[in-house]
């Protein structure tokens, strides 16, 4: 999703009251010297500090784009 203000648009306009996000994204680790991925699944999730910037430019963008209640989560 490359306009998550567009994506907002939609669901409000479709009936929605609030919009929720971000959570996790998908994300994957690589050791450096094997040459292998760290993680048993490969990919996983990356959320916490890691991905606070992204989460508030995501609110941000959404709070531009509609006026219902936002909810924020996945980041400290």
């Amino acid at each position: 999703m490359t306009d998550i203000g567009w994506m907002a648009k939609s669901v409000v306009e479709g009936g929605a009251d609030a919009v929720s996000l971000v959570n996790t994204f998908r994300a994957m680790a690589l050791n450096i010297h094997t040459r292998k991925p760290e993680l048993g699944n490969i990919i996983g999730g990356l959320s916490g500090p890691a991905i606070k910037p992204i989460a508030l430019r995501m609110v941000w963008e959404v709070s531009q784009a509609v006026h219902v209640p936002i909810i924020g989560m996945g980041a400290l």
